[in-house]
């Protein structure tokens, strides 16, 4: 560990030493958070790509640092939890200056810490009275969920659950549901959760093993095709909206590895941003590039002629008409149901 943050540390170690200042006097409450802000981005990059014993040479090194930010503190936690020490890691969180700025993130973690030195009927009571509020995030719910579940109240399991659901379409806690649905021999309704879990992973980053999954649980295949909600369709065209630059990036991922259900929803959203776009014609080429995956090639004629009026001398968009009428002499138009508009 090198450059500036080193060269904090170095002062603070002075400071530390008795009957010696450092020099160009003590370091500001600026420097201080800067310093334990850095110190606490660099362990949880060590965290993330397992680089146990830099993060452990970050973690001592920011021992006088510690006590002043919760920030820090949480990632020395999550370092010793990680390495078998729940009662440090707990010990830390518990610390008056972490207890004073407790946030969600700090929060979930002491109740996994809780769980792990024994404590559970703790945890679940912290749990419980704060996934009834609105703010409380996804993953309390979660938790709690799996602690009823263990306990053997799998009515109030599910219950904690159906709360997410209020809040947010999430694959996990749709797995969760449909797992419990599995295990108390509620067949109708485990098909009902299968059915929204594929529909939640369609269109996002759902589980790489749900058909594994879904056939482990002896349930039927779903259909090939999944139309995104009203809802996913205007998340979507704000995000384009805001970020016109990563619509070229996206068509190229479909035309690389088309996905039917992604690209759908792309066109969709796309569809409906249009005329709130800076510059409408990258998009009307993606546009006609996203008819052409859905096979629906008299939409992919409509864009592409709407984009050469713009830019009658593009060559891009000049191969790409061909490419569309080379696909129409070559297959027979897509059936009305696969059409993307």
């Amino acid at each position: 560990m090198g450059g500036p943050i080193a060269s904090l540390m170095a002062r603070f170690r002075r400071a530390d030493r008795v009957g010696q200042r450092p020099r160009g006097g003590s370091p500001s409450p600026a420097e201080t958070a800067l310093s334990a802000r850095s110190l606490a981005d660099a362990i949880e990059r060590a965290i993330d790509r397992g680089r146990w014993a830099h993060a452990e040479r970050i973690a001592r090194s920011a021992l006088p640092l510690a006590a002043t930010s919760a920030r820090l503190s949480e990632q020395v936690a999550r370092l010793r939890l990680a390495q078998g020490r729940p009662e440090t890691a707990l010990t830390i969180i518990e610390s008056p200056r972490a207890r004073g700025e407790m946030n969600a993130s700090l929060r979930l973690l002491r109740a996994v810490c809780l769980v792990q030195v024994g404590r559970k009927e703790e945890a679940h009571s912290d749990l419980l009275r704060w996934s009834k509020k609105s703010t409380a995030p996804l993953d309390a719910r979660l938790m709690l969920a799996l602690l009823e579940w263990e306990a053997g109240d799998e009515h109030a399991a599910t219950l904690a659950l159906l709360r997410n659901l209020k809040h947010l379409e999430d694959n996990r806690t749709l797995e969760l549901l449909l797992l419990l649905a599995v295990r108390q021999g509620r067949a109708e309704q485990s098909g009902v959760w299968a059915r929204r879990l594929r529909e939640c992973s369609a269109f996002g980053a759902g589980s790489p093993y749900l058909n594994l999954l879904c056939d482990s649980l002896l349930l039927p295949q779903a259909g090939e095709t999944h139309e995104p909600t009203p809802d996913q369709v205007d998340t979507l065209r704000l995000e384009l909206i805001a970020g016109e630059g990563a619509i070229a990036t996206l068509v190229a991922a479909q035309q690389l590895r088309p996905q039917r259900d992604v690209a759908r929803l792309l066109y969709r959203a796309l569809e409906q941003a249009l005329d709130d776009l800076a510059d409408p014609s990258p998009a009307l080429e993606a546009l006609a590039r996203l008819a052409l995956i859905l096979e629906d090639l008299d939409a992919a004629r409509n864009w592409t002629d709407q984009a050469l009026q713009r830019h009658p001398m593009s060559a891009s968009l000049a191969l790409l008409r061909e490419e569309i009428e080379r696909a129409g002499a070559g297959s027979s138009p897509a059936p009305s149901q696969e059409k993307a508009a």
